[in-house]
């Protein structure tokens, strides 16, 4: 049997929705049986579809719906033969119907398989305000690679309920919460879902978004990422909360940046996209960012932020030093990615090494 796994990361902002990665594509193809036989599917978030050469094994969806689409897919594995892909499923109308995410785990051994796709979250039948509806957007998945734990996952996701009478650049929001799930490997869910952050409430907003990021270790402790809600000019544009396994807080609600605003710059100061990984050991944990510092659509730099975890007291948590101007840059498409073997990336190293890592100080900053 011949395996071949492709994947393809790029930018790409498909209708208003961050995607990470935006685009995805995983293709196994199995030469035993039937030469060729596409035993899963293409995700794909440029066209704003998921498709499969055959859909009985594997895939009851059809992109080619009117009524349906499934569109920002996310992706976590083990390292070995274990993923999970999550994606929105919407009508074709975004403000006039709910928008759920759908998950599914596929194993790659010697007979890849797909478990049928399911809800990230439990059908909720709470009372809610006359017009509004259930927008479930923003998935981050993280899978736990090693340890006793290997092959459980987690999901953080972004719920708002939604004005569908006000469509356009502002949206009506009556409420927006972070949640939080766990799962067991087989996507089993491990109880309901968890509240990180909930404002209600709102006025009038524009682009508010939480876009909420996650990231595990091998001993279960994770850590979730988000644009806060409840930020004045010159607040942190990016929080965070450092969790055990056990659903307890090592480390309570933390600023990533600093929150001060570029000068000469009048507009509004913004970090975007986050993106977060960490190492198996759990001792370090890396958060990058597009950062628009200006007004202008077209001005924006990159930051990265590394934080320790300190061994056996994880309430000390240790960050580099990120100056106004982020001094670190790359790409638009900014990524961090910390591993075992090369705990800091390099530039983070460097940095480190000539700022040191800083203790938080009692307010988080």
């Amino acid at each position: 049997m011949a395996l071949r796994i492709a994947r393809q990361w790029t930018d790409n902002d498909a209708a208003g929705l961050h995607v990470r990665p935006a685009s995805i594509l995983l293709c196994i193809i199995v030469s035993a049986g039937f030469p060729g036989t596409l035993l899963a599917q293409s995700f794909s978030a440029a066209d704003g579809c998921l498709t499969t050469a055959d859909a009985s094994p594997l895939d009851p969806f059809s992109c080619i719906s009117i009524h349906v689409r499934e569109e920002g897919p996310v992706i976590a594995g083990d390292g070995e033969d274990r993923l999970v892909v999550a994606w929105l499923s919407k009508a074709g109308v975004a403000f006039d119907a709910d928008i759920t995410i759908r998950y599914r785990v596929i194993e790659l051994g010697s007979t890849p398989r797909a478990s049928f796709p399911r809800r990230l979250h439990e059908p909720v039948f709470e009372p809610k305000p006359f017009r509004f509806n259930r927008h479930n957007v923003h998935p981050s998945v993280a899978m736990i690679g090693s340890g006793p734990l290997k092959g459980h996952w987690i999901a953080v996701w972004e719920e708002r309920f939604v004005d569908r009478e006000f469509q356009g650049t502002q949206i009506r929001v009556y409420r927006i919460r972070v949640l939080l799930r766990q799962f067991h490997p087989t996507g089993t869910p491990i109880g309901p879902a968890r509240v990180v952050d909930e404002r209600a409430n709102f006025e009038f907003m524009n682009g508010l978004q939480c876009n909420p990021v996650c990231a595990v270790d091998s001993n279960g402790n994770h850590v979730v990422i988000w644009q806060p809600l409840d930020r004045s000019a010159t607040d942190a544009r990016l929080v965070g909360i450092l969790y055990a396994w056990d659903g307890s807080v090592l480390h309570p609600r933390f600023s990533v940046d600093d929150g001060v605003p570029d000068a000469p710059c009048t507009g509004t100061d913004g970090a975007q996209r986050p993106s977060v990984s960490m190492t198996p050991d759990g001792e370090f944990f890396g958060v990058s960012w597009r950062r628009q510092t200006c007004s202008s659509e077209t001005i924006r730099r990159d930051g990265l932020r590394i934080f320790r975890i300190t061994p056996g007291d994880p309430a000390r948590l240790m960050r580099s030093q990120a100056p106004p101007d982020n001094d670190y840059r790359t790409t638009t498409n900014s990524s961090v990615l910390v591993t075992a073997h090369e705990s800091l990336p390099p530039v983070a190293m460097a940095r480190a090494r000539r700022e040191g890592l800083m203790p938080m100080r009692a307010n988080g900053l």
